[in-house]
């Protein structure tokens, strides 16, 4: 198998997994049972279900993989419980680096969120290399994704599998519909949300 992508059913995740596919690579996608995979209809993929929190369905997920990319989070501005949010992006995060090191794999890439992004005092536009603490962090969902994006750097110097971190740099929007011009957009409430506020 050639890679394992956790978060293949949702707006990033899934066209990666298309863009995979088009590279001719295999693809296993981590999803949880009974999530929604209309991201993935006309893909040949082979299905893992599990969580990131539960290490045995990572375990058996990651196994023969030979790159992990790590694009699941969970993407919400509030949580009534924001310690929900904590798990799943900081401990979850730990669960995949992890499985994928004791399974083998080759190389692992993660990632972020434009949030995770510091902002230069002189106004000027942040970048992956950007200082920026947790203190720049507003709400849990920034700051679960912030604290994982310096992992894979500490993973490297502790000589575990080369993995690397990406932070994209705009926000990834869409419209409610499921699939617009051949292409996926994200259906999550956050991004609906933006394209009210945005539409007015």
């Amino acid at each position: 198998m050639d890679a394992l992508v956790t978060g293949g059913t949702g707006f990033v995740g899934a066209n990666l997994v298309r863009a995979l596919l088009a590279d001719g690579r295999s693809v296993r996608v981590l999803a949880r049972k009974g999530s929604d995979r209309r991201a993935l209809e006309g893909c040949t993929v082979e299905i893992a279900e599990g969580d990131l929190l539960e290490a045995d369905s990572l375990r058996a997920a990651v196994k023969g993989a030979r790159r992990v990319y790590h694009a699941a989070a969970d993407y919400r501005l509030w949580a009534r419980d924001p310690r929900e949010l904590y798990r799943a992006n900081i401990d979850g995060t730990r669960h995949v680096l992890t499985a994928a090191a004791e399974a083998g794999a080759d190389r692992i890439v993660y990632t972020s969120t434009v949030g995770a992004l510091g902002i230069p005092k002189d106004g000027s536009p942040g970048d992956e290399t950007s200082p920026v603490g947790l203190e720049d962090m507003v709400g849990p969902y920034k700051a679960s994704s912030s604290w994982p994006s310096g992992s894979p750097r500490s993973w490297r110097r502790a000589g575990r599998p080369s993995s690397s971190s990406t932070r994209p740099r705009r926000s990834v929007l869409g419209t409610s519909s499921p699939r617009r011009q051949g292409r996926w957009w994200s259906t999550s409430s956050t991004a609906r949300w933006w394209a009210r506020s945005i539409r007015g």
